[in-house]
């Protein structure tokens, strides 16, 4: 069974939802004594589950990229025990291989066409099946570079989790992803739905004046998964370690990720082999990429953000006024700074290497 963890953009936490639950998993397989679960990160623009479960790995160890291109087959490997040790005996020997990406080739697999890359991924999916019993795959984020892949990903997939944080904007693209991904021929099963950095304080929607899971059910029509805002994922995130490593680290988010963990565990969906007929590949394709047009931000989740990042009501006001139909990253830095502009960006559902290129693009301004 090949499961995907898709969001419908970077900065929801999907790779820490993914990569903690594999550990799980293979948690959970190692006291069973059953086969492995293999662990693909797809995401080769960003990397991050590949930090969060092996470290700082060898550069001449062979990755997704890779095998991809050719160049290599094995490309699966144990997860560094060394990121586990401070919190459990014999985490050496859990029943979890990894497959890393390294942010290499960029350019070359964002050129490569659908069906090559899905010829690809169905080599990659049969080798680790040999070894494994199922495969987690931590997708992409749509975007143009990688919408290819997360095309071939998605056809290839059995089933899917989609990891959404508070935000209508992002509620609205990964549905439209989803119905996309439902229109396909004996199409994957949605396993859930993850609610991501939920806060008791910011639970009602603005706009609909409805409560986030309720405004999940009505889009996806399933009850989410909950998982609370805990700053011990942001500090695991950010010192590129895996956050909320073991089951028994006893915090309301790591208890979440468990619950969705063994349900995962329990869930068994049979194995897709489907042609997609062209249209549809294409329109598959759009719909993964709705989540970069669909971030369209209103004044409303502007105005909410700017007061998220500590910018006084006074100069938030004076500020909204002075735009005009369109805002431009450069205004934002150039009234409030670098540090509240990343911020900014970070709240209004842009990944983290969105905003470093946004901020090196308008450079020039941080000299001022």
């Amino acid at each position: 069974m090949i499961v995907g963890f898709l969001s419908a953009s970077g900065g929801v936490g999907k790779s820490a939802v993914s990569a903690t639950a594999a550990i799980r998993e293979g948690a959970l397989r190692t006291s069973r004594e059953m086969r492995p679960l293999a662990f693909l990160d797809a995401d080769f623009t960003s990397p991050r589950s590949s930090s969060l479960l092996m470290g700082r790995f060898p550069s001449e160890l062979m990755t997704f990229e890779d095998f991809l291109l050719g160049y290599g087959r094995s490309v699966f490997y144990p997860p560094n025990p060394k990121l586990f040790e401070s919190r459990t005996e014999g985490a050496g020997e859990l029943r979890l291989m990894v497959c890393p990406s390294a942010c290499k080739h960029v350019g070359r697999i964002s050129r490569m066409p659908v069906e090559e890359l899905v010829l690809r991924l169905r080599d990659l999916y049969s080798m680790a099946l040999e070894a494994a019993e199922r495969v987690y795959v931590d997708f992409p984020p749509g975007n143009p570079v990688t919408a290819n892949l997360a095309t071939a990903l998605a056809l290839t997939m059995d089933a899917y989790v989609m990891v959404l944080k508070p935000s209508s904007t992002l509620i609205r693209a990964a549905h439209s992803t989803h119905l996309t991904i439902q229109s396909l021929p004996n199409s994957p099963k949605l396993l859930a739905v993850v609610l991501n950095m939920w806060r008791e304080d910011t639970a009602i929607d603005e706009d609909s004046s409805m409560r986030w899971e309720d405004l999940v059910r009505r889009y996806f029509g399933v009850d989410p998964f909950i998982i609370p805002f805990d700053q011990e994922w942001e500090r695991g995130m950010q010192r590129e370690a895996i956050p909320l490593l073991w089951y028994f680290y006893d915090t309301p988010a790591n208890e979440a990720v468990v619950r969705l963990a063994d349900y995962i565990f329990e869930a068994r969906v049979p194995h897709r082999e489907v042609e997609a007929p062209l249209e549809l590949v294409a329109r598959l394709r759009e719909a993964l990429l709705a989540g970069v047009r669909e971030r369209e931000v209103t004044e409303r989740d502007l105005e909410k953000a700017l007061r998220e990042c500590g910018v006084k009501e006074d100069e938030i006001g004076e500020f909204l006024s002075s735009l005009g139909e369109e805002v431009e990253a450069s205004q934002i830095i150039k009234r409030f700074g670098p540090g509240v502009a990343a911020s900014l960006l970070l709240k209004l559902g842009f990944s983290e290497e969105e905003v470093k290129k946004v901020l090196s693009k308008h450079s020039s301004l941080l000299a001022h």
